[in-house]
């Protein structure tokens, strides 16, 4: 198995590769809702050059299933999971979650495969991509060495506070990032998620980036790609 042929769902993934063959780290960059791999790795080389993303580090840009959407009325999109609400009290979708977090740990197994230790992976996204992540790494305890969200938050019950092992165990750092007049996941809503982590034990490194909306900036990414 190589990174090049690497699938997820069943389908190939969309994926940077090094122009040298040496591989000593990889992403995992899971897109927002509604879109796919291809669409937010095309987002993202918009905004940054691929020497900027480091000379051995490769990408890995998977696509989520397209299924029923609450959110948007029960009409098909390509989500992680399901969600009735956007908002600091909504119900999570557990079942949804640990199904697709259970698909991110057999991803995460094939790149091991490749020759990739899970300590030189980091796995995160924009959004609900970043959401799913969070309970991947925080709540269900998936082996990683880093984590990060970009414009991502956490419910104030979400299950991933109740995970007591959290405190326990060396949790790897999470690097997060949002928009400060973004309106659809507000900054307060970011920030009292990374209190609730930082008080967990997590190491956070926490931006806000002023004038930006619900949506990748250049300066963040070349943050965050500096900082795995």
């Amino acid at each position: 198995m190589s990174l090049a042929s690497i699938t997820f769902l069943g389908k190939s993934v969309h994926t940077w590769l090094p122009a040298t063959e040496i591989v000593s780290r990889v992403v995992v960059f899971l897109h927002g809702s509604g879109d796919t791999g291809r669409g937010v790795a095309d987002w993202v080389r918009s905004l940054v050059g691929r020497e900027e993303v480091g000379t051995n580090t490769a990408v890995i840009f998977p696509s989520a299933k397209v299924r029923p959407y609450s959110l948007a009325g029960g009409e098909m999109s390509s989500v992680w999971h399901d969600r009735e609400e956007l908002s600091m009290v909504g119900k999570e979708d557990m079942e949804g979650i640990k199904t697709m977090g259970q698909h991110v740990e057999k991803l995460l197994s094939d790149i091991e495969l490749c020759g990739v230790a899970r300590s030189s992976v980091a796995l995160g996204g924009f959004s609900q991509g970043g959401h799913l992540a969070l309970h991947v790494v925080f709540g269900q305890g998936v082996e990683v060495g880093a984590a990060f969200s970009i414009s991502s938050f956490l419910s104030e019950k979400s299950a991933v506070f109740d995970n007591r092992e959290m405190a326990k165990i060396d949790c790897p750092p999470l690097f997060m990032s949002c928009g400060g007049l973004d309106q659809m996941v507000p900054p307060r809503w970011v920030e009292l998620t990374k209190d609730r982590l930082e008080n967990s034990g997590v190491k956070i490194t926490f931006s806000i980036r002023p004038g930006v909306g619900h949506e990748l900036d250049r300066q963040q990414l070349q943050q965050l790609f500096g900082w795995v």
